[in-house]
């Protein structure tokens, strides 16, 4: 759901193209700065350009988005929650900026240093109210990670976890967010089919959600791995039975998939229902799945 101001900008450009940012900054009483970050911080969340810009032309509604653009004045498209959107985004940039500072916010995300605190204060109840945990806290104007590494993942596989179940439509959109822009996104898709390949070996399937749920916490502990956050190898030996098996292979076959991953992934694996292929019924989707 849009921000009343963000409805009303969308509003103003559509009814009147070529709008300069003072004359819409004069129409909401802010200034025009704040106009600015207002349609970067949309173009930025709905990953493309919604709205262009020109010097001369003024702002002008991208004829390429149209249709995100009639569905988000009509509040009728649930994957455009922009306030959920940047507590995400927030979460990202502090988890791969680690000890970042309000001022590093407020230059990585183009929000004024004042705009940064209110956000970061929702951040931190968003996480006590729906994780009942504390990810970082502020000290001398500085966002310290008070959580080990190991409670980082499963706090991001909650969430992910959460919002695939609520809206596996916006899944993409969140992992986008919380991976802070990271260009490996692209290896999701290829993620996913490594996930099937293997569990067609041993006769078995996860639901659609499941999956992405599965491959999206991969994607993440690869991520987290390659920027250098890494688990500590305790040395943990896992049962010797089919959820191993799975786990062992991806990590054989997938890069920036470490031993340390097996523990966390293998109880990830567990919380979903792993079906035999004898399950599968006669009229089915699944061959979307497993072909």
């Amino acid at each position: 759901m849009l921000t009343a101001r963000q409805l009303k900008i969308i509003k103003l450009i559509m009814n009147n193209p070529g709008i300069h940012g003072k004359e819409i900054s004069e129409n909401l009483n802010v200034s025009t700065r704040t106009i600015r970050n207002e349609i970067t911080f949309m173009n930025d969340v709905t990953n493309c350009i919604l709205i262009r810009s020109s010097t001369k032309q003024g702002y002008m509604i991208n004829d390429e988005h149209l249709d995100i653009i009639r569905n988000i004045v009509n509040q009728d498209n649930e994957n455009v929650d922009l306030a959920v959107y940047r507590i995400y985004k927030i979460i990202g940039k502090i988890l791969f900026f680690e000890d970042c500072s309000i001022y590093d916010l407020s230059e990585l995300l183009g929000l004024s240093d004042s705009v940064i605190r209110k956000e970061i204060n929702k951040v931190i109840q968003f996480l006590l109210k729906n994780y009942n945990v504390e990810l970082f806290k502020l000290k001398k104007d500085e966002c310290v990670i008070l959580l080990e590494e190991s409670e980082i993942r499963e706090l991001l596989f909650k969430i992910v976890k959460d919002m695939a179940l609520e809206n596996p439509d916006a899944l993409m959109d969140i992992l986008y967010m919380l991976l802070s822009d990271s260009w490996v996104m692209k290896y999701y898709k290829s993620t996913k089919e490594d996930v099937i390949k293997i569990m067609n070996g041993e006769q078995v399937y996860l639901s659609e959600t499941d999956l992405s749920i599965f491959a999206a916490c991969i994607l993440i502990c690869r991520v987290r791995n390659l920027n250098g956050y890494n688990l500590e190898d305790n040395q943990i030996s896992s049962p010797d039975d089919l959820y191993t098996r799975v786990i062992t292979k991806l990590c054989m076959q997938s890069s920036y998939l470490e031993q340390a991953d097996i523990p966390i992934l293998y109880n990830l694996l567990h919380t979903f229902k792993i079906k035999s292929t004898d399950e599968v019924p006669k009229i089915t989707d699944f061959t979307m799945l497993v072909f």
